[in-house]
Parts: structure tokens; C-alpha cells; sequence
């Protein structure tokens, strides 16, 4: 264990040391850098690359090993991993900066960012807190609920228009939120009594989560935080609570809009037929009240909602979509459906039939019936529904699939841990034949995962 230790710690410091350097670069431009892992030390980005992809292909082995150990960790390997990644300034999707200048320009100009993009800001390309964004989002509106735009008023307020002190402060906040969903994936673990031996290993060390939530400050770490808190009180029996969690989840994205039938469906197992009722208008009147919080404190942002989804339907990234979009314009389209439409019309039938199915399997289990029917409903509706296929997202059903019974689902999260990021610098930026087969590869370790995670899954339900 201890040469693992050392080859992890190696591995990561070899990842994010060169980013340290950009803590110092004035202007703080780390948006003009994006997917250069070395930070502009070098004339070309391609070495950095090819090291992020080999390093990381290395971190995810190590990670596999060490799970697979039963030895304890030492108390302090995990703290100083964190502060590794922690200090690492966001050298992929550094959209954290996106979220300092929609709330800058609320928080500095009394601009409303649903409404206004920072070019239209005036004296943008001077400000320091606009020019820590990438190029390619200064024309965006903002996309996120206004619970988190608030949020991201507030910590821009309180940074004084300092991009550093910004992302110290969203990363302080983010890695809070990562601990506190460690913290609740455990105790769901236990509603569930499958409590996944070296669950500090499984959870704490997963190198996409390191990445996209200790370095990078992706906000999904916030929306899971929620939608966690809301399925802890649903098995507590708080329904106006867990609903209420879901819906304010539902402000910040939409991925708690998939869970609905999920947590509807325990409630009727849990409670029966005819006790469901209350429960289930207590919890809908939760997410109500939770999902129109933050429209009502901004009335323009309800923009949000037609605004990332029609931004993202136009964007297809490391998704099947990329496949059936062209394949339905050279058919055609005979049916008169597009690529988003035929997906989430499969989404709902394959929802529908592993709903039934799960339903059936856990029905004296309604709590195992929740992990397993989330994680199986996330992973569809990311590959089927989804347009683009981010690698922050994989925590929506990575913290739900350690509180699943057996091994499949684990061992989806160590494929997806290893093969995921290595590919993550090529598949944006390059030449079209590099970005194709790097969108293309991700798309084949994502069908591979999901794949082997259904046939074990109904392999094992046969044998038994």
C-alpha cells in the first residue's frame, strides 16, 4: 500500500504542479489558456497533453489498486491528495470563472446576467474578473438557476472583482460540498445497509471527482448536495423536505427532473397505495415550492431554463447524439424526429421498463429500490437524453452508485475513473480529425461502462 500511496501522491503533484505557476500570472487570464495543461510554459500544448492523458490513464490504475486493497488509508494521505487538486487552478472547462463574471456583473454593474452578455458590459476587456473567462463564453447568457446566480453574486461581492480571491472562495465553498456529499452518500449507504467497505477510498480518491471539484470548481457538486439531502429525508419520512431539496436542485439544473418518477415510485412501495397519497402531494408542493424559490427572487431568469436548453441542443459533445443527429439528416428524417427527440423517446421506454423492473425486484427494499433506479435513470438519461456529455457529470450517478448492492456499479465507476479523463484536453480544441476521435473514444468508454454495468446487472438477477 505504501508504494501506491507514493505513486498516487507522485502522479497527482506531476498533474497539477504546473498550474501552480498560473496562480502568478498577471493578468489572472486562465480562460485564454484553457486546455493547456502546462500553462503556456511551453510554445506547443500538445506535450502537456499527451502527459495529462498518460497521467491521468496512470492515476486511474493506481486508483483501481488501491480500492481494490483492504488496507486502511493513513489519516493524512486523503487531506494532503485534496490540497494537491485544491491548489490547482483550472486548466480544463475553467467555467468557474463564468460563474465569477455573471456574478460580478450583478453584484458590480447591477447588470442582470439572463438579460445582458459581457461584451455588452462596458470597459469588459479591462476588467480583471472578465478577463479570467474563456473567450468563448464573454457573448453567453447566464445559463444556471438564479439560486446559484445569487450565489455567485455573493462570492463575487465579496472578492472585490479579484478573480484569485474568487476561485479560492468557490473552491473553499465546492470542496465543502464534496465532503458534505461524501458525507450524506455514506449515511444513504447505511439507509440502505450496503455500506461499501473503503467507502473513503471509493468516494475520496476518484480521480474525475478530484479534478472537477477540487481543481476545476464545477457548481453540479452544489446540485448534488441537494438532490443527496432530499432522497436522506425522503427515507427519514420528511417528504415537504426531501421535495423541497429536489425542486431547489431543480433551480440550480435539471437533473432532479429525472429522479422524479424515482422518489414518486418509493413513496408508493414505502407507504403503499393508499397511505401515498399525503406523502406524495407533500413532497410534489416541496418541489414546487423549492423550483419556483428562485424564480421568484429574479422573475427574467426563468430564461434560464429555455436558454441552456436550447443552447445545449444545438452542441453536441462526446454523445450519441453525435452519431444519430447526422444519421437521422441522411436518412431523411423520415419519422419527422430529430437526434433529441428518438433519444428521449428510447430514454422514456428504457426508463420505464427498468422502473417496472426494479419495482418488482426491490419491492420489500424501497430504499435500495431509490440507488439503484437513480443510478440506472442518471446514466440512461445522460447517454440517451443528453447532448453533451461532460465529465463533471459523472457525479450525478457516481454518488449513487456506491450505495448500490453488489459490484456492478462499481466497477462502473473504475472504468469510467479510468478511462474517462485521459482523453478530456483533445475532445474541445484541435484539429477536427483529433477532437472526432477524441469525442468518439469517450463516447465508446461510455457505452462500454454502461453496457457492462446492465449485462452483470441481469446476469447476476438470472443466476439468482
Amino acid at each position: 500500500m505504501r508504494r501506491l500511496i507514493s505513486t498516487f501522491l507522485a502522479v497527482s503533484l506531476l498533474l497539477c504542479a504546473p498550474s501552480y505557476v498560473a496562480w502568478f500570472r498577471r493578468p489572472f487570464d486562465i480562460g485564454a489558456i484553457e486546455f493547456d495543461p502546462w500553462f503556456a510554459l511551453l510554445p506547443v500544448r500538445w506535450p502537456g497533453q499527451v502527459a495529462h492523458t498518460v497521467l491521468f490513464f496512470a492515476l486511474g490504475l493506481v486508483y483501481v489498486m488501491i480500492t481494490r486493497r483492504k488496507e486502511p488509508l493513513p489519516r493524512w494521505f486523503i487531506p494532503a491528495v485534496w490540497a494537491i487538486y485544491f491548489a490547482a487552478v483550472p486548466w480544463i472547462s475553467p467555467d468557474v470563472f463564468f460563474y465569477l463574471s455573471k456574478g460580478w456583473m450583478e453584484a458590480h454593474y447591477g447588470l442582470n446576467p439572463y438579460v445582458v452578455t459581457v461584451v455588452d458590459v462596458p470597459g469588459s476587456a479591462s476588467d480583471a474578473m472578465f478577463m479570467s473567462m474563456a473567450p468563448s463564453l464573454t457573448s453567453q447568457l447566464g445559463n444556471y438557476g438564479p439560486v446559484f446566480q445569487k450565489l455567485s453574486a455573493l462570492v463575487a461581492s465579496l472578492s472585490f472583482g479579484s478573480p484569485v480571491v474568487g476561485l479560492v472562495l468557490f473552491k473553499t465553498i465546492f470542496t465543502a460540498a464534496l465532503w458534505g456529499c461524501y458525507t450524506l452518500v455514506r449515511r444513504i449507504a447505511g439507509a440502505t445497509a450496503r455500506v461499501v467497505d473503503g467507502m473513503d477510498k471509493w468516494f475520496l480518491l476518484t480521480p474525475i471527482l478530484l479534478f472537477n471539484f477540487l481543481a476545476a470548481a464545477h457548481n453540479d457538486v452544489l446540485l448534488m448536495l441537494l438532490i443527496l439531502s432530499g432522497v436522506l429525508a425522503l427515507f427519514r419520512g420528511h417528504t415537504l423536505w426531501a421535495g423541497l431539496f429536489l425542486g431547489l436542485s431543480i433551480s440550480f439544473k435539471l437533473a432532479g427532473v429525472f429522479l422524479l418518477p424515482v422518489l414518486a415510485l418509493y413513496l408508493l412501495l414505502a407507504r403503499g397505495w393508499r397511505q401515498a397519497t399525503g406523502p406524495l402531494v407533500a413532497a410534489l408542493a416541496g418541489v414546487v415550492m423549492g423550483a419556483s424559490a428562485g424564480i421568484l427572487v429574479d422573475a427574467s431568469s426563468w430564461s434560464f431554463f429555455t436558454t441552456i436548453v436550447g443552447h445545449e441542443s444545438n452542441r453536441f459533445r462526446s454523445s450519441i447524439h453525435i452519431l444519430v443527429s447526422p444519421l437521422t439528416t441522411a436518412m431523411g428524417n423520415p419519422l419527422g424526429l430529430d437526434s433529441m427527440a428518438i433519444g428521449k423517446i428510447v430514454f422514456t421506454i428504457a426508463g420505464a421498463c427498468l422502473l417496472w423492473l426494479n419495482a418488482r425486484r426491490y419491492r420489500e427494499q424501497p430504499s435500495v429500490f431509490v440507488v439503484v433506479s437513480s443510478f440506472e435513470v442518471l446514466i440512461l438519461a445522460q447517454f440517451l437524453v443528453m447532448p453533451s456529455m461532460a465529465e463533471w457529470y459523472v457525479l450525478w450517478p457516481m454518488c449513487f452508485a456506491l450505495c448500490c448492492p453488489g459490484l456492478p456499479a462499481r466497477q462502473w465507476c473504475t472504468r469510467l475513473s479510468v478511462l474517462y479523463m485521459p482523453l478530456v484536453v483533445w475532445h474541445l480544441q484541435g484539429p477536427l480529425q483529433v477532437v472526432a476521435f477524441a469525442q468518439l473514444t469517450i463516447l465508446g468508454f461510455l457505452a462500454v461502462a454502461h453496457g457492462g454495468y446492465f449485462v452483470r446487472k441481469f446476469r447476476t438477477e438470472v443466476n439468482a
